[in-house]
């Protein structure tokens, strides 16, 4: 069963969800995905009582802001994604994608393809890693649907 990782926040007893997933059983881990690439990249800050961040960012975590907005605006969400992070930065995390799109359109949650991703974002970022989650550790709104994609920018 996958369970969601916590960490510790900057401030004291305050518990803050790490990134990433965690398989129990079977050897594979996915566990701080972002994390492990934001130090690849030599992007992880340190984070506390610093002043909070201004664009262009570092990276950009999503899990389910892109699926809750209507299809029609997910070109402008690309857009905006793209100018909040820096050349070098990262967009990471869980997407909503399937094999094909119905028609009509349903949702939200609203999937997307790994075609229309390429179409939104290809122009600004690559796509660096995608590892689709094994069904039997998603929730049954989302089943068979959760892929990790992380996308450097160009």
């Amino acid at each position: 069963h996958a369970r969601l990782q916590r960490g510790r926040g900057a401030a004291e007893g305050h518990r803050a969800p790490r990134l990433g997933l965690q398989r129990q059983r079977g050897g594979f881990q996915h566990v701080g995905q972002a994390q492990v690439l934001l130090r690849i990249a030599g992007l992880q800050r340190p984070h506390g009582g610093e002043e909070l961040a201004q664009p262009p960012f570092d990276w950009i975590y999503e899990r389910a802001f892109m699926p809750a907005l209507p299809p029609a605006r997910f070109a402008d969400w690309a857009a905006r994604t793209a100018a909040l992070v820096r050349p070098g930065g990262l967009l990471a995390g869980l997407f909503i994608v399937g094999a094909s799109l119905p028609q009509p359109r349903s949702g939200p949650p609203f999937a997307t393809t790994r075609a229309e991703l390429e179409a939104l974002l290809g122009a600004a970022f690559e796509c660096i890693d995608a590892q689709a989650l094994p069904a039997a550790e998603m929730l049954p709104v989302f089943q068979g649907r959760l892929t990790w994609l992380a996308w450097r920018r160009r």
